[in-house]
């Protein structure tokens, strides 16, 4: 308990756990995060690599995020902060096993309560189902999380701000439905339907994407996909059918070329 409180102080001498109410607090919260992900992540992919080279940044972080009292924040400060502890944890996981020989490790990773933040302690799917969608209840949380991997969200080369967390879960939603990897269309065999293929995640949480089932998920997904994938939904009328893709463990790395030969 001492060395926590002596933690929080150091960090609010450094500055970068300014109380929640002040000017960009919450943003300066997350400062070694944006930086990390400046540094590390483009286009989407990580290079776990230089990654694992600033992993004691990283650390540092993950302290920061087990020691800071949030119980002042507003619901936007929150918001951001267990975005960026989800992710900041989701890729500490992948470090860990890095580099990754079997995605089922992974898979389970994600059921270890073993990450502290915000005073709780959690799974990396507990952060997801019981903070993120029941505290706030807001569908685009699950395109904002990544689980560092091919079958989650991209992860964003900035840290999730509170003045635009709003505007940037919107970004957020529209990038990932987006993404071919996540969204594919198709006829069936015989030609008589239409196939509108989806991300597991529609699947996993659909109660969150069709108001507990009082509107149909393509509804939502016309929100948000490019324009040629709202034209196949509306022109495919009742004959669209959506089905789920598998959810693609393998992480989402930034590829590195093969050394030149000698």
């Amino acid at each position: 308990m001492k060395l926590n409180r002596l933690i929080v102080l150091v960090l609010v001498w450094a500055g970068l756990a300014a109380p929640a109410g002040a000017q960009g607090g919450s943003n300066t919260i997350h400062r070694i995060w944006e930086e990390l992900l400046q540094a590390n992540v483009k286009a989407g992919q990580i290079d776990y690599r230089a990654m694992q080279r600033d992993s004691a940044r990283l650390d540092n972080y993950l302290v920061l995020l087990r020691v800071i009292n949030i119980s002042a924040m507003s619901r936007e400060q929150k918001l951001a902060f267990w975005i960026n502890a989800y992710n900041a944890c989701a890729v500490k996981a992948v470090l860990q096993r890095h580099p990754l020989k079997n995605p089922a490790d992974l898979a389970a990773a994600f059921r270890q309560k073993v990450w502290m933040a915000g005073g709780r302690t959690n799974s990396l799917d507990d952060m997801q189902v019981n903070v993120l969608r029941e505290e706030f209840k807001d569908p685009r949380v699950h395109f904002a999380i990544t689980g560092g991997t091919l079958g989650g969200a991209d992860l964003w080369e900035h840290a999730y701000g509170w003045k635009d967390v709003d505007k940037e879960l919107e970004a957020a939603a529209a990038r990932f439905l987006q993404t071919p990897r996540h969204v594919k269309t198709g006829t069936s065999p015989d030609g008589k339907k239409s196939i509108l293929m989806v991300n597991d995640v529609m699947k996993r949480f659909g109660v969150d994407f069709t108001d507990s089932g009082r509107r149909p998920l393509a509804e939502f997904l016309a929100t948000y996909v490019d324009k040629k994938t709202v034209d196949f939904i509306r022109s495919s009328g009742k004959s669209l059918e959506i089905q789920y893709l598998n959810y693609d463990w393998t992480p989402n790395e930034k590829k590195v070329p093969p050394a030149p030969p000698p």
